[in-house]
Protein backbone atom coordinates (compact mmCIF):
# COMPACT_ATOMS: atom_id res chain seq x y z
CA UNK A 1 0.00 0.00 0.00
CA UNK A 2 1.19 3.53 -0.78
CA UNK A 3 -0.36 5.06 2.34
CA UNK A 4 -0.47 3.86 5.93
CA UNK A 5 -3.62 1.82 6.74
CA UNK A 6 -3.81 3.51 10.13
CA UNK A 7 -2.85 7.11 10.90
CA UNK A 8 -2.64 9.19 14.04
CA UNK A 9 -5.90 10.87 13.05
CA UNK A 10 -7.80 7.64 12.35
CA UNK A 11 -6.52 6.04 15.57
CA UNK A 12 -7.65 9.14 17.45
CA UNK A 13 -11.07 8.57 15.88
CA UNK A 14 -11.14 5.03 17.29
CA UNK A 15 -10.25 6.35 20.74
CA UNK A 16 -13.06 8.90 20.45
CA UNK A 17 -15.49 6.13 19.50
CA UNK A 18 -14.24 4.13 22.48
CA UNK A 19 -14.85 6.99 24.93
CA UNK A 20 -18.49 7.24 23.86
CA UNK A 21 -19.27 3.58 23.14
CA UNK A 22 -17.02 1.51 25.42
CA UNK A 23 -18.53 -1.23 27.52
CA UNK A 24 -17.25 -0.88 31.08
CA UNK A 25 -15.97 -4.22 32.33
CA UNK A 26 -14.55 -4.48 35.88
CA UNK A 27 -11.00 -4.80 34.57
CA UNK A 28 -11.29 -1.74 32.30
CA UNK A 29 -12.10 0.41 35.34
CA UNK A 30 -8.90 -0.38 37.22
CA UNK A 31 -5.20 0.14 36.72
CA UNK A 32 -4.17 -2.27 39.47
CA UNK A 33 -1.53 -4.59 37.92
CA UNK A 34 -2.70 -7.57 39.98
CA UNK A 35 -6.35 -7.18 38.98
CA UNK A 36 -5.40 -6.72 35.33
CA UNK A 37 -3.22 -9.83 35.48
CA UNK A 38 -6.09 -11.90 36.85
CA UNK A 39 -8.45 -10.58 34.17
CA UNK A 40 -6.04 -11.24 31.32
CA UNK A 41 -5.50 -14.83 32.38
CA UNK A 42 -9.25 -15.35 32.83
CA UNK A 43 -10.01 -13.90 29.41
CA UNK A 44 -7.73 -16.32 27.57
CA UNK A 45 -10.05 -18.38 25.34
CA UNK A 46 -13.03 -17.28 27.44
CA UNK A 47 -16.02 -15.22 26.31
CA UNK A 48 -15.73 -11.76 27.87
CA UNK A 49 -19.16 -11.80 29.51
CA UNK A 50 -18.46 -15.20 31.08
CA UNK A 51 -15.48 -13.79 32.99
CA UNK A 52 -17.27 -10.88 34.72
CA UNK A 53 -18.80 -12.79 37.65
CA UNK A 54 -15.77 -15.06 38.29
CA UNK A 55 -13.44 -12.05 38.16
CA UNK A 56 -15.50 -10.11 40.71
CA UNK A 57 -15.74 -13.14 43.00
CA UNK A 58 -12.01 -13.79 42.72
CA UNK A 59 -11.07 -10.19 43.55
CA UNK A 60 -13.41 -10.18 46.54
CA UNK A 61 -11.75 -13.34 47.88
CA UNK A 62 -8.12 -12.71 46.90
CA UNK A 63 -7.68 -8.96 46.28
CA UNK A 64 -3.88 -8.99 46.06
CA UNK A 65 -0.80 -11.14 45.57
CA UNK A 66 -0.36 -11.86 49.27
CA UNK A 67 -3.87 -13.24 49.73
CA UNK A 68 -3.60 -15.42 46.61
CA UNK A 69 -0.22 -16.73 47.69
CA UNK A 70 -1.63 -17.97 51.01
CA UNK A 71 -4.64 -19.69 49.40
CA UNK A 72 -4.72 -23.45 48.99
CA UNK A 73 -4.40 -24.88 45.50
CA UNK A 74 -7.70 -26.73 45.98
CA UNK A 75 -9.53 -23.46 46.74
CA UNK A 76 -7.95 -21.76 43.73
CA UNK A 77 -8.94 -24.56 41.38
CA UNK A 78 -12.48 -24.59 42.78
CA UNK A 79 -12.79 -20.85 42.18
CA UNK A 80 -11.56 -21.30 38.61
CA UNK A 81 -14.13 -23.96 37.77
CA UNK A 82 -16.09 -23.22 34.61
CA UNK A 83 -13.35 -21.09 33.05
CA UNK A 84 -11.50 -24.04 31.52
CA UNK A 85 -7.80 -24.81 31.37
CA UNK A 86 -7.19 -25.29 35.09
CA UNK A 87 -3.46 -25.04 34.45
CA UNK A 88 -3.98 -21.28 34.11
CA UNK A 89 -5.25 -21.06 37.68
CA UNK A 90 -2.39 -23.22 38.91
CA UNK A 91 0.09 -20.93 37.14
CA UNK A 92 -1.48 -17.85 38.76
CA UNK A 93 -1.15 -19.47 42.15
CA UNK A 94 2.45 -20.52 41.57
CA UNK A 95 3.41 -17.07 40.26
CA UNK A 96 1.87 -15.34 43.28
CA UNK A 97 3.76 -17.61 45.66
CA UNK A 98 6.97 -17.07 43.73
CA UNK A 99 6.68 -13.28 43.84
CA UNK A 100 5.77 -13.16 47.53
CA UNK A 101 8.67 -15.51 48.34
CA UNK A 102 10.95 -13.00 46.65
CA UNK A 103 9.60 -10.21 48.82
CA UNK A 104 7.66 -8.55 46.01
CA UNK A 105 4.20 -7.14 46.68
CA UNK A 106 3.28 -6.30 43.09
CA UNK A 107 3.93 -7.55 39.58
CA UNK A 108 7.19 -6.65 37.85
CA UNK A 109 6.98 -4.07 35.08
CA UNK A 110 9.46 -5.30 32.49
CA UNK A 111 8.74 -7.77 29.70
CA UNK A 112 11.61 -10.04 30.68
CA UNK A 113 10.47 -10.31 34.30
CA UNK A 114 6.81 -10.75 33.38
CA UNK A 115 7.48 -13.49 30.86
CA UNK A 116 9.55 -15.36 33.44
CA UNK A 117 6.39 -15.89 35.49
CA UNK A 118 4.44 -19.16 35.06
CA UNK A 119 1.71 -18.80 32.45
CA UNK A 120 2.71 -15.33 31.19
CA UNK A 121 3.35 -15.31 27.45
CA UNK A 122 3.97 -12.59 24.91
CA UNK A 123 0.39 -11.31 24.74
CA UNK A 124 -0.23 -11.26 28.50
CA UNK A 125 3.05 -9.46 29.13
CA UNK A 126 2.17 -6.86 26.48
CA UNK A 127 -1.30 -6.35 27.97
CA UNK A 128 0.14 -5.75 31.44
CA UNK A 129 2.83 -3.41 30.14
CA UNK A 130 0.20 -1.39 28.30
CA UNK A 131 -2.82 -1.48 30.64
CA UNK A 132 -1.06 -1.42 34.02
CA UNK A 133 2.26 0.27 33.35
CA UNK A 134 1.43 2.55 30.38
CA UNK A 135 4.22 1.32 28.18
CA UNK A 136 3.88 1.39 24.36
CA UNK A 137 3.25 -2.33 23.89
CA UNK A 138 0.93 -3.81 21.27
CA UNK A 139 -1.70 -6.19 22.69
CA UNK A 140 -1.98 -8.29 19.58
CA UNK A 141 -5.04 -10.46 20.21
CA UNK A 142 -7.48 -11.96 17.69
CA UNK A 143 -9.55 -8.76 17.60
CA UNK A 144 -6.63 -6.52 16.69
CA UNK A 145 -5.38 -8.98 14.11
CA UNK A 146 -8.80 -9.04 12.42
CA UNK A 147 -8.98 -5.24 12.30
CA UNK A 148 -5.46 -5.00 10.91
CA UNK A 149 -6.04 -7.73 8.32
CA UNK A 150 -9.17 -6.03 7.03
CA UNK A 151 -7.49 -2.64 6.87
CA UNK A 152 -4.78 -4.25 4.72
CA UNK A 153 -7.13 -6.69 2.91
CA UNK A 154 -4.72 -9.45 4.00
CA UNK A 155 -6.40 -12.89 4.03
CA UNK A 156 -3.84 -14.49 6.36
CA UNK A 157 -1.86 -13.29 9.34
CA UNK A 158 1.82 -13.76 8.52
CA UNK A 159 5.11 -12.90 10.26
CA UNK A 160 5.71 -10.18 7.67
CA UNK A 161 2.28 -8.65 8.31
CA UNK A 162 2.88 -8.75 12.06
CA UNK A 163 6.25 -7.03 11.69
CA UNK A 164 4.63 -4.33 9.56
CA UNK A 165 1.95 -3.62 12.14
CA UNK A 166 4.35 -3.63 15.08
CA UNK A 167 6.45 -1.04 13.29
CA UNK A 168 3.42 1.10 12.46
CA UNK A 169 2.01 0.83 15.99
CA UNK A 170 5.31 1.94 17.49
CA UNK A 171 5.18 5.05 15.31
CA UNK A 172 1.63 5.93 16.38
CA UNK A 173 1.42 4.97 20.06
CA UNK A 174 3.42 6.22 23.01
CA UNK A 175 3.16 5.30 26.68
CA UNK A 176 0.36 7.69 27.71
CA UNK A 177 -1.88 6.63 24.80
CA UNK A 178 -1.04 2.92 24.92
CA UNK A 179 -3.77 1.67 27.25
CA UNK A 180 -6.62 3.52 25.57
CA UNK A 181 -5.40 2.79 22.04
CA UNK A 182 -5.14 -0.96 22.64
CA UNK A 183 -8.45 -1.19 24.46
CA UNK A 184 -10.18 0.92 21.81
CA UNK A 185 -9.09 -1.24 18.88
CA UNK A 186 -9.79 -4.42 20.87
CA UNK A 187 -13.38 -3.37 21.54
CA UNK A 188 -13.75 -2.19 17.95
CA UNK A 189 -12.82 -5.69 16.80
CA UNK A 190 -15.03 -7.33 19.40
CA UNK A 191 -18.14 -5.26 18.76
CA UNK A 192 -17.91 -3.67 15.31
CA UNK A 193 -15.30 -5.41 13.16
CA UNK A 194 -16.69 -8.80 14.14
CA UNK A 195 -15.61 -12.04 12.53
CA UNK A 196 -19.06 -12.40 10.94
CA UNK A 197 -21.48 -9.63 9.96
CA UNK A 198 -19.20 -6.68 10.75
CA UNK A 199 -20.97 -3.33 11.24
CA UNK A 200 -18.90 -1.43 8.68
CA UNK A 201 -21.41 1.43 8.52
CA UNK A 202 -20.57 2.59 12.04
CA UNK A 203 -16.86 1.77 12.02
CA UNK A 204 -14.59 4.82 12.45
CA UNK A 205 -11.98 3.10 10.25
CA UNK A 206 -14.30 2.15 7.39
CA UNK A 207 -13.07 4.95 5.11
CA UNK A 208 -9.58 3.47 4.91
CA UNK A 209 -10.52 -0.21 5.09
CA UNK A 210 -9.31 -2.07 2.01
CA UNK A 211 -11.39 -5.17 2.76
CA UNK A 212 -14.55 -3.07 2.77
CA UNK A 213 -13.67 -1.20 -0.41
CA UNK A 214 -12.96 -4.52 -2.15
CA UNK A 215 -16.08 -6.17 -0.59
CA UNK A 216 -13.93 -8.79 1.09
CA UNK A 217 -15.01 -8.45 4.72
CA UNK A 218 -16.86 -11.76 4.46
CA UNK A 219 -13.73 -13.70 3.52
CA UNK A 220 -11.05 -11.79 5.46
CA UNK A 221 -9.66 -13.16 7.65
CA UNK A 222 -9.66 -16.61 6.07
CA UNK A 223 -11.79 -18.92 8.22
CA UNK A 224 -9.79 -21.37 10.29
CA UNK A 225 -10.59 -25.02 9.77
CA UNK A 226 -11.00 -26.54 13.19
CA UNK A 227 -10.53 -30.27 13.59
CA UNK A 228 -12.91 -31.78 16.13
CA UNK A 229 -12.25 -35.28 17.37
CA UNK A 230 -15.39 -37.05 18.55
CA UNK A 231 -15.20 -39.26 21.63
CA UNK A 232 -17.71 -41.32 23.56
CA UNK A 233 -17.15 -42.06 27.23
CA UNK A 234 -19.27 -43.98 29.70
CA UNK A 235 -18.80 -43.01 33.32
CA UNK A 236 -20.03 -44.68 36.47
CA UNK A 237 -21.13 -42.47 39.35
CA UNK A 238 -20.51 -44.81 42.26
CA UNK A 239 -22.06 -44.10 45.64
CA UNK A 240 -22.06 -45.92 48.96
CA UNK A 241 -24.87 -46.31 51.42
CA UNK A 242 -23.00 -44.12 53.91
CA UNK A 243 -23.68 -41.12 51.64
CA UNK A 244 -20.22 -40.88 50.03
CA UNK A 245 -19.38 -40.64 46.34
CA UNK A 246 -16.38 -41.88 44.37
CA UNK A 247 -14.35 -39.19 42.59
CA UNK A 248 -11.23 -39.82 40.55
CA UNK A 249 -8.55 -38.03 38.53
CA UNK A 250 -5.63 -38.98 36.32
CA UNK A 251 -2.16 -38.57 37.82
CA UNK A 252 -0.94 -36.68 34.74
CA UNK A 253 -2.36 -34.61 31.92
CA UNK A 254 -4.92 -31.88 31.45
CA UNK A 255 -7.26 -32.98 34.26
CA UNK A 256 -4.65 -34.06 36.80
CA UNK A 257 -5.57 -31.17 39.12
CA UNK A 258 -9.33 -31.67 38.90
CA UNK A 259 -11.76 -34.32 40.06
CA UNK A 260 -14.22 -36.19 37.85
CA UNK A 261 -15.63 -39.70 37.53
CA UNK A 262 -13.50 -42.43 36.05
CA UNK A 263 -14.64 -44.06 32.80
CA UNK A 264 -16.35 -47.41 33.06
CA UNK A 265 -14.16 -50.47 32.59
CA UNK A 266 -14.75 -54.18 31.94
CA UNK A 267 -13.82 -54.76 35.58
CA UNK A 268 -16.72 -52.63 36.81
CA UNK A 269 -19.02 -54.95 38.80
CA UNK A 270 -22.62 -55.20 37.74
CA UNK A 271 -25.11 -53.19 39.71
CA UNK A 272 -28.43 -51.44 39.53
CA UNK A 273 -27.65 -48.72 37.00
CA UNK A 274 -29.66 -45.52 37.02
CA UNK A 275 -29.16 -43.69 33.71
CA UNK A 276 -28.36 -39.99 33.91
CA UNK A 277 -28.66 -37.26 31.29
CA UNK A 278 -26.25 -37.43 28.38
CA UNK A 279 -23.79 -34.53 28.33
CA UNK A 280 -21.14 -33.16 26.03
CA UNK A 281 -17.70 -32.22 27.28
CA UNK A 282 -15.85 -29.99 24.80
CA UNK A 283 -12.20 -29.18 25.40
CA UNK A 284 -9.28 -28.30 23.11
CA UNK A 285 -9.99 -30.30 19.93
CA UNK A 286 -12.23 -32.93 21.54
CA UNK A 287 -15.98 -33.30 21.81
CA UNK A 288 -16.62 -36.06 24.34
CA UNK A 289 -20.19 -37.35 24.48
CA UNK A 290 -20.70 -38.62 28.01
CA UNK A 291 -23.08 -41.38 29.02
CA UNK A 292 -23.39 -41.60 32.80
CA UNK A 293 -24.94 -44.12 35.18
CA UNK A 294 -25.49 -43.81 38.91
CA UNK A 295 -24.61 -47.13 40.57
CA UNK A 296 -24.42 -48.23 44.23
CA UNK A 297 -21.05 -49.65 45.30
CA UNK A 298 -21.65 -52.73 47.40
CA UNK A 299 -18.35 -54.56 46.94
CA UNK A 300 -15.34 -54.38 49.19
CA UNK A 301 -12.43 -52.09 48.40
CA UNK A 302 -12.78 -49.28 45.88
CA UNK A 303 -14.14 -49.06 42.34
CA UNK A 304 -11.69 -49.88 39.51
CA UNK A 305 -9.58 -47.13 38.01
CA UNK A 306 -7.58 -46.84 34.78
CA UNK A 307 -3.79 -47.09 35.15
CA UNK A 308 -2.18 -43.98 36.70
CA UNK A 309 -5.44 -42.70 38.21
CA UNK A 310 -6.27 -42.07 41.86
CA UNK A 311 -9.61 -41.82 43.63
CA UNK A 312 -11.27 -40.96 46.91
CA UNK A 313 -14.66 -41.22 48.60
CA UNK A 314 -16.18 -37.85 49.49
CA UNK A 315 -19.35 -36.45 50.93
CA UNK A 316 -21.33 -33.95 48.89
CA UNK A 317 -20.15 -31.13 51.14
CA UNK A 318 -16.55 -32.18 50.56
CA UNK A 319 -17.14 -32.35 46.81
CA UNK A 320 -18.49 -28.80 46.88
CA UNK A 321 -15.07 -27.55 48.01
CA UNK A 322 -13.03 -29.52 45.49
CA UNK A 323 -11.99 -28.37 42.04
CA UNK A 324 -13.89 -30.46 39.51
CA UNK A 325 -14.35 -30.55 35.77
CA UNK A 326 -17.57 -28.53 35.54
CA UNK A 327 -19.53 -30.99 33.38
CA UNK A 328 -18.74 -33.77 35.86
CA UNK A 329 -19.97 -31.61 38.73
CA UNK A 330 -23.29 -31.33 36.88
CA UNK A 331 -23.37 -35.11 36.59
CA UNK A 332 -22.75 -35.45 40.33
CA UNK A 333 -25.42 -32.87 41.11
CA UNK A 334 -27.95 -34.77 39.01
CA UNK A 335 -27.01 -38.10 40.59
CA UNK A 336 -27.26 -36.71 44.11
CA UNK A 337 -30.72 -35.31 43.35
CA UNK A 338 -32.12 -38.79 42.65
CA UNK A 339 -34.15 -40.61 45.24
CA UNK A 340 -31.48 -43.07 46.32
CA UNK A 341 -31.53 -45.51 49.20
CA UNK A 342 -28.62 -44.31 51.32
CA UNK A 343 -29.65 -46.20 54.43
CA UNK A 344 -27.10 -48.61 55.85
Amino acid sequence: MDSAPLTAASLAGVRQWFRSEARPYPWTLTQDPYALWISEIMLQQTVVTAAVAPFSAWMARWPDLASLATASEEDVLRAWEGLGYASRAKNLHQAARLLIARGQTSLPHTEVELRALPGVGEYTAAALLSFAFHQPALTLDANLKRVFQRLDAAPAWTPALEARWRTLWAELVDGPSSRESNQAVMQLGQRVCRASSPSCGVCPLSGGCQARSLELTGVIPEPKVRTVIEKRTTVMVWYRFDGTWWLARPDKGRFSNLWLMAPASPESPAGEKRPLSGRVHTYTKYRDRLTAFCVPWTSGGDPPLPPAWSGRWVTLSEAASLGMVSVYRKILEEASSLSLDLSV
